[in-house]
């Protein structure tokens, strides 16, 4: 299954990756992503990670942004948990994946 809301597959040609949106309810093809050439196919790689961890980093940049602006003091705690989650988030971006 999908390692978050977005899934990476293979297509049959090198260089070319389908994204897909796994969101209960909001299930959907995303389109398909090609490198520019065969030369760089692992710059591709690495950035199909980043894109592919989007949707994790938009949410927690988003909580970031409330924690930020709902509070006169800042919790210490919270935010330790916000920076523990980049660090998962980050490390994940880095990881070699295969989703299909």
């Amino acid at each position: 299954m999908s390692k978050g809301p977005w899934r990476v597959t293979d297509t049959v040609k090198t260089g070319r990756k389908n994204i897909f949106c796994m969101a209960t309810g909001e299930e959907h093809h995303i389109g398909t992503i090609t490198a520019s050439s065969v030369e760089y196919i692992e710059r591709f790689e690495n950035s199909v990670s980043l894109i592919r961890k989007a949707p994790e980093l938009s949410c927690l940049l988003s909580k970031f942004i409330n924690v930020m602006r709902n509070s006169n003091e800042l919790d210490e705690e919270e935010l330790r948990e916000l920076a523990f989650e980049a660090l998962q988030i980050i490390g994940a971006i880095n990881e070699p994946f295969e989703e299909g």
